[in-house]
Order: structure tokens, then sequence, then C-alpha cells
């Protein structure tokens, strides 16, 4: 058989039975074409949920391993005595975002070779100048939208497993080919919002250096909210305008990459990485890390005593730069729980590193006993006027849905429930479980990015009949409240605004897929006793028949009412006290966490 390992038909050899490597592969827009191909495709070798934790715990100790020795091995390129934090904070997203990828395009090509297949396969010339990613945020969009990008990691490890034939192909198209479509636009309304916020940040940011104590960057907060937590606190604090990493570009120095000091390998796997890591390691932290650091430091406050964030800490290099000399010299990082998914699903990468890297963490209500950086802090937004939403008895019901990538980026999406194909099915089966009423009402709402999942032309070939379909620039408040009922079939953020927000909610995911963590099982017992979770598709579109016609009598209920305010106070807070809540929190920070009266309003 022959291996396809990409989409990229020049790599396809159509003479043969072909061995798709997984449903990637498979675009759906080219349908016309591989449907008529004589096929199979490998199951993914992510199937297994009961092994998904010790591949969590065998990556993990990959990372601290690599990490230590990067620590040193980077120290020594640059000719400095940084910390192991220091390098966490700069390093560690792209480090733990590099070994999930390259482990699971090598567990694909591994189950190829243990299929006991005869196959073999074309793979491009494996120049790596052209592939050598920038930062983390350009390897990030390589590895989950890059087409080519994957061909090339793909056939980079088939090249030293050496285990499935193999010829170069050469002369074809072998450059940058991404799938992602769709909007990042929010509409007239949201590039007000973002070009007002930019002009405040430069505003405050005019102000001398011994105001900057606390230093607010990409943080959650509205405008609003920052303005009035600098009321109370009594002193203009600094919001920084969103910066971008400066475009340097210096020559890759090949042979200086090649010795590169990297942990001795223990196994296969770990020999592949450290062949791959010398090659891929972003520019930001060798070639251009000079010019990046400097630029960093010129651009954000010199002597923060707070740093308040809730999105750069993963893929701002700038930040990550200015945080972590920050840190090393004695700043505190606050980090802003920033969306769902924390605190209820077990084991979550992400969650594991904002932790590590911060002084204080603040959670949307949930805690972990015994650490106590975790403190549990109000949402300040879902206090805000725009979530105070009443349902439209005769509007619409509202189906928010998600998309991942088509190439795994993250190992948490599994957690979240991610399973490709399998989701589109979950969702064929809630449709041809709604009657006629319920269907004529619901709008699908689609994530503003498609990925070339091509969502709107599969369902349309799953199902009889198929939804109106969104995918715009409306935001999700604007559509909610033309609403009746709200329905989400992930673990993501929506959820718990709607349900913090006292709108009408039913959720369904599939719990073989979706591990939650002990502590949150009693909660999401309960909303499930109270039909408000649902395990099947099939008992949530059950249920929206009973209630389609008002939804709010149901919801109102006064046991499902406990429940829910139960649940919010847990995993989505809000307080009628928020904005004082915070300027306590951060006032203790900022002097040490010595006790603060209440009426302070000095640092």
């Amino acid at each position: 058989m022959f291996l396809v390992t990409t989409a990229n038909q020049n790599f396809w050899k159509t003479g043969e039975k072909i061995l798709f490597l997984g449903e990637w592969c498979k675009l759906y827009d080219q349908k016309h074409i591989w449907s008529k191909l004589d096929y199979e495709t490998l199951p993914s070798h992510w199937e297994d949920t009961e092994r998904l934790n010790h591949r969590y715990t065998y990556m993990d100790n990959i990372y601290e391993k690599y990490l230590s020795c990067l620590t040193l091995t980077l120290n020594n390129y640059h000719g400095e005595d940084n910390s192991e934090k220091y390098w966490r904070i700069i390093l560690g997203p792209w480090l733990s975002i590099f070994i999930g990828v390259i482990f699971d395009r090598y567990l694909s090509i591994k189950t190829v070779i243990n299929s006991k297949k005869d196959t073999h396969t074309w793979i491009p010339p494996l120049d790596i100048d052209q592939w050598v990613p920038l930062d983390t945020l350009n390897f990030s969009a390589r590895a989950s939208e890059d087409i080519n990008f994957n061909l090339f990691l793909y056939s980079q490890i088939l090249f030293r497993l050496e285990k499935i034939p193999f010829e170069i192909k050469r002369g074809c198209e072998f450059s940058e080919l991404k799938v992602q479509e769709g909007t990042q636009s929010q509409g007239i309304f949201g590039r007000f919002k973002r070009t007002t916020k930019r002009l405040l940040g430069k505003l405050l940011s005019k102000t001398p250096d011994h105001y900057k104590q606390i230093v607010f960057f990409e943080s959650g907060l509205s405008i609003g909210d920052f303005l009035k937590l600098n009321f109370l606190l009594g002193k203009i604090s600094c919001l920084v305008p969103k910066k971008d990493s400066a475009p340097f570009i210096a020559s890759i120095q090949k042979d200086r990459r090649k010795n590169l000091k990297l942990p001795q390998s223990s196994d296969e796997f770990e020999s592949l990485l450290n062949e791959m890591l010398s090659k891929l390691i972003p520019m930001s932290f060798l070639e251009n890390y000079l010019e990046l650091r400097k630029f960093s430091l010129d651009t954000f406050p010199k002597n923060p005593k707070v740093i308040v964030t809730s999105y750069a800490q993963t893929y701002n290099e700038s930040f990550k730069f200015w945080a972590a000399t920050q840190t090393d010299k004695g700043a505190k990082l606050v980090i802003n729980q920033h969306g769902g998914g924390y605190g209820y699903i077990d084991t979550l990468i992400t969650e594991n590193h904002e932790i590590k890297i911060c002084d204080k963490y603040f959670t949307w209500g949930w805690i972990y006993k015994g650490n106590p950086k975790i403190i549990q802090m109000p949402v300040l937004k879902l206090s805000n006027r725009n979530y105070n939403i009443k349902p439209n008895k005769k509007g619409a019901i509202l189906w928010v849905t998600a998309t991942y990538p088509i190439h795994l980026l993250r190992l948490d999406h599994f957690k979240a429930g991610y399973v490709g194909e399998e989701y589109f099915i979950r969702q064929k089966r809630f449709l041809e479980g709604v009657n006629s009423k319920v269907f004529e009402s619901l709008i699908m709402r689609l994530y503003k990015l498609e990925y070339g999942w091509k969502e709107k032309d599969r369902l349309a070939d799953l199902v009889n009949r198929t939804p109106k379909f969104y995918r715009g620039e409306e935001s999700l408040l604007s559509q909610i409240k033309k609403s009746r009922l709200c329905i989400h079939d992930y673990l993501g953020t929506s959820w718990l605004e709607t349900l913090s927000m006292n709108f009408p909610t039913v959720i369904f995911w599939d719990p073989a897929h979706i591990k939650i963590r002990k502590s949150a099982m009693p909660y999401m017992d309960d909303l499930r006793a109270a039909k408000i979770f649902h395990d099947t598709p099939e008992s949530a579109a059950k249920l929206i028949n009973e209630i389609y016609n008002d939804p709010m009598f149901w919801w109102m209920e006064p046991q499902r009412q406990k429940v829910r305010k139960k649940f919010c106070y847990q995993f989505s807070r809000k307080s009628k006290n928020g904005l004082k809540e915070w300027k306590n929190e951060l006032l203790k920070t900022v002097k040490g966490d010595a006790l603060v009266k209440e009426n302070s309003n000095n640092f």
C-alpha cells in the first residue's frame, strides 16, 4: 500500500491502494477526488482514552528533563546565567507544544509500522531553512494549519526512523499551504473597542514609571473594569497596548544549532526529539534572542511590582521576555484564568504550566487544596450589564459549537473531548433527535475559524436536513439576546458564561472522551441530575423537544436554580463586590501579602 501522510496531492500515488495516515489527509473539499480511490484510513492512536494520563505523565517528564538541560544550554549559548524559571516562562510554552506535536506525529508513524502493513511513500526534500520557526506563535500556526509543514514533520520522522521505505520526490509544490478559513473580525463595535483600548494604553504608557507598579497586559479586563479598578486603587496603574514581537530575522546558524547540548536520549522518541529540536527551535530563542529581548525591555515598563495577564503567557514572545526578566528581579506575576476547561477537566498541560510560572493564579472559583498560589476570584466581565440578558420567548434556539485544527496542536484538546470526525457524528445524532419545531428555530453558531473541516458540507452529507448556520461578525452575546435557549456541545468558555448569566442552558458532551477531575465530579453530577448536562445527544434532544416552547419555565425550577448557583460559585463566579476583591488582592500582592486595610489607597 502507498502511505499518504498529507492532503498535498502531489504526494499521493493514486495508481495504488492508499493508506491515509489520518483524516487530515482527506480534506472535505477534496472528497470528489479521494472518495473515488481505493483506500483505507488508519485509525487514530488517540482512540484509547485510558492511555491519555500515562502519555501526559510521560511527556511531562520529558518536558522537565529538556527544560532543565536547555536552561544550561541556552545560558551557555548566550553567555548568561538565567534561572530555570526565566526559561520556563520564555521557552516553556513552545517546548511543551513542540514535544506534544512531535509525539503525536511520531505515534502516527509508529501505528503504521506496528500495523505490519506493507507500505511505502514519497517525501519531499528535507531542506530545513524554510521551516525554522520565528517564535512560538509561528511554530504553532504552522503545526496546526500548514499542510506542507506537517508533511515536512512526518517526512523527518520517516527519514529518521528508517522503518518505512520512501522515495524523495523533487519538483513538487512544497511551500506554505494553510487550511484555515473564516473570520476573526468582531464587527464595527469590536474594532472600535480594540482601537479605544489601544489608544488608552498608549496614553497610560506615557505616565512616569514610578506609577507603573501594577502593569496589566492582555489581562482579560474590559476597559471599563480597568478604569474602575484604577479608581479604587487610588493611583494609575498601567495598561500596556498589545505588542507583537518585532520581526527580527537573523541568519540561521546551522553549525551552532548542531552543537546545542541536549539531554542524553533514553528511548527512540527522545532520540528523534533531539534530532528535530536542534533544527526547529524558534529563532526567537537563538539567533534573534538578543534583539528581541532588547526590544522587549525597551518597550515595556521598567520596574513593575506586579504584572497581570490572562493571555500573553503562551504566545506573546515580547511579553514573555519582559515578564521573565522582571520576575527574576522580584516582580510578582499574576495570571488571570482566561477561559473554560480550567478547574474541572483532568490534568491540563496549560493549566499546570501557568500555575508553575506565576506567583498568584486568579481562578473563576475553583481551588487546589494546599496550593497558596490559587486565589478564588470573581470573573469581572460576568458582572457587566452586557451579561444581564433575558431570554427572548419567541427567539431562536442557539447552538454554540467548536472546532479544532485538523492537525493536532495541543494534547489538551483531547482532554476537552476533541475526537475529530466523531464530533460531527454526535451533532448528526442531535439533529436527528430534535422535532421539526425545534429544528425550525435552531441556529447553529459555528466557530469563527473553519480549519478545513467544512462543517456545513459534512453535516449536509450526514443528515437529511441541516439547520440554519451562522459564521460571521455578530458576537455571541448579541445572538443570545435574540434567543430563548442556548445549547453547547463542548466544554469551552461559552457554557460557563450562559450558566452564570442565568440564561436557559443545555449541554451535551461525551463523558467517554472527557475525564473530569474528582473534585469537580459532584458538581457535574448535580448538573446531570438537573438535566442541564446530558451524556448523549439523544438525551439533550429529548429534553429540548419537551421544553422548547417555554425554556424559562423549566429553567427557573427552584432545585435546578440551586444546582446552577452552586456550580457557578465554583467555576464561573461573579460578585457585586468583584472590583473591591480584585483591588484588595492586588494591593496585598504589591505589599508582599502583608495585611492591607480595606480603605487603603496607598502603595
